[in-house]
């Protein structure tokens, strides 16, 4: 291979891995404290690592509102359906986290414990269910969106084999692969569940996390980060704008400089954020989750040492995704500033609350358009700067947490296969409109 060659693909390399494997966007993922989310169109699990070195896995149903309503499925609706149900799903799992999380802080001093090295190969319960939170005391802990009572806490069973391996090809196979080493590490040689575990595992009650948030704390602190995030990232960038441009007479000078604020802003409180010592540990598990997936799509072998090589940036990135909203507006704004020319202040104000569901629909269009041509130079060009602001909101992570992440990819999977049979994996989103898609 000539020099100039072998620059061209070191130099590419980052870009192209995280382009890979792009057309299949049914299964995505978020982190939340000490664990990772992940979705498939019918399923959503989330696995968290508790201080004992155990991991929890609870699993949860759900029905698209795209799969029940068509018109949810046309342009631009489906990536405002989309955004809304992975904010619900992910607020959800955050929460179940957050309780889990507990545990790892001192209750008196607030300050986070300190513990050994992790091992791989952590026993893995299984909760089929919601843990019954403050506002629902009286519903079974084990109660799902399906109206099935019970809690069914087991060790991960090999005969519910998680899908992902590869085919002849390298791709995504649509069968069953065998249990994952952190699995066979944590069960008996034959792959059943170890004698010394038996006990342990009929025991529920130290699954339970050590305190419950209820539906009111909930929907409180999604009231609070949409405030938040609204005040942040769009009035704030408009007051900051007023001072450098006036909108009645250089409109599109006023556009273009809060877009900039905007974007600004965004990157300014990531820097912030990811130098606390809790949200660098989130940034290193949303990388975990990136390279689960990537490794899922890439055919390689959920190992969390193989998972741990991959990439940690993704085309699908919620972060990236974001950036393009930004980019977007500026668009939009800089039309509406052109036909209203006139508009005051609390118009603009409610201009920027009222457009952002077509900003977003815009945004999930043009993301998904992109991700489907990974090998078009203009396309490549486009996707990089969201590409790269992941550095931001990622950190390298560790194999342990890999193994959580495994674990949350590994079940959301086998759920999915049950449900819709095998061939959903080799078909996967492709080019099909009323494909469920969810972000990465």
């Amino acid at each position: 291979m000539r020099l100039m060659d072998r620059f061209r693909m070191q130099r590419t390399s980052p870009l192209r891995i995280a382009l890979q494997g792009t057309t299949n966007a049914m299964v995505g993922g978020q982190a939340v404290m000490e664990g990772v989310m992940m979705r498939t169109p019918h399923h959503w699990a989330v696995a968290v690592r508790r201080f004992d070195g155990d991991i929890v896995i609870v699993e949860r149903d759900i029905t698209p509102f795209a799969e029940r309503h068509r018109w949810a499925r046309l342009p631009i609706m489906r990536g405002v359906i989309a955004l809304g149900e992975s904010l619900g799903v992910g607020y959800r799992a955050l929460n179940l986290s957050a309780q889990y999380a507990a545990e790892w802080y001192d209750e008196e001093s607030g300050k986070r414990l300190s513990r050994g090295p992790i091992e791989l190969g952590a026993v893995v319960h299984r909760i089929d269910g919601e843990p019954a939170t403050g506002g629902d005391a009286g519903e079974p802990a084990g109660s799902s969106e399906s109206g099935s009572p019970g809690t069914d806490v087991s060790e991960d069973d090999p005969g519910r084999g998680p899908v992902g391996g590869t085919d002849d090809a390298g791709g995504p196979s649509a069968g069953p692969v065998p249990a994952s080493p952190a699995t066979a590490a944590a069960k008996g040689g034959d792959g059943r569940a170890g004698d010394g575990n038996a006990e342990e595992l009929a025991s529920t009650s130290h699954l339970e996390p050590p305190e419950y948030l209820s539906r009111w704390h909930l929907a409180l602190s999604m009231i609070l980060a949409l405030g938040l995030a609204i005040g942040l990232f769009k009035l704030l960038p408009l007051l900051l704008t007023g001072f450098v441009a006036d909108h009645d007479e250089q409109a599109l000078r006023f556009v273009v400089a809060e877009g900039a604020f905007r974007i600004a802003v965004f990157c300014a409180y990531l820097g912030l954020v990811g130098l606390l010592p809790d949200l660098r540990r989130v940034f290193q598990y949303h990388s975990a989750e990136h390279k689960s997936i990537n490794a899922f799509e890439q055919g390689v072998p959920l190992d969390p040492v193989r998972v741990n090589e991959q990439s940690r940036i993704h085309v699908r990135c919620g972060t990236a995704f974001l950036l393009w909203v930004f980019v977007v507006a500026i668009i939009v704004f800089g039309i509406y500033g052109w036909l209203r020319p006139d508009a005051g202040v609390p118009e603009l104000v409610m201009s920027r609350i009222v457009f952002l569901p077509l900003i977003a629909g815009l945004s999930f269009e043009l993301i998904r358009w992109a991700g489907r041509r990974p090998n078009n130079r203009l396309v490549r060009g486009v996707l990089a700067p969201g590409l790269w602001l992941q550095y931001l909101t990622t950190r390298e992570c560790t194999p342990d947490q890999c193994e959580v992440a495994i674990r949350s990819l590994e079940s959301v999977l086998g759920r999915e296969a049950e449900t819709s049979g095998p061939e959903w994996l080799a078909v996967g989103a492709g080019d099909d409109p009323d494909a469920v898609e969810v972000m990465a």
